[in-house]
């Protein structure tokens, strides 16, 4: 054990990353709706998946795409997912990689 000090330098806190961020991803995943607290007490939804122990935010967005894009091709097996802008003008591309 440390200081409380040395413990408050190395803390980084816990933080849902973005799909994509991801290189690809396998559209076999294991999918997940989830309901978190925010500080406030107040919730929200949240659309995830899970890879190698991480927790990645999946847009209601991307799924449409990727519903799409199985539409057109059923056998699509792996995705790669394209973020531009930040905040309220995020969008997302996603491009079937096989």
């Amino acid at each position: 054990m440390g200081t409380l000090k040395e413990a408050a330098k190395e803390y980084t806190p816990q933080q849902v990353k973005n799909i994509a961020e991801l290189e690809f991803v396998d559209l076999s995943v294991n999918f997940e709706k989830v309901t978190r607290e925010k500080a406030d007490g107040t919730t929200y939804d949240l659309n995830l998946i899970r890879v190698d122990g991480e927790e990645y935010r999946v847009p209601n967005s991307v799924l449409d795409e990727i519903n799409a894009i199985l539409i057109a091709n059923p056998n699509s097996k792996r995705v790669k997912v394209v973020k531009k802008g930040e905040g309220l003008k995020t969008s997302y591309k996603v491009v079937s990689i096989d």
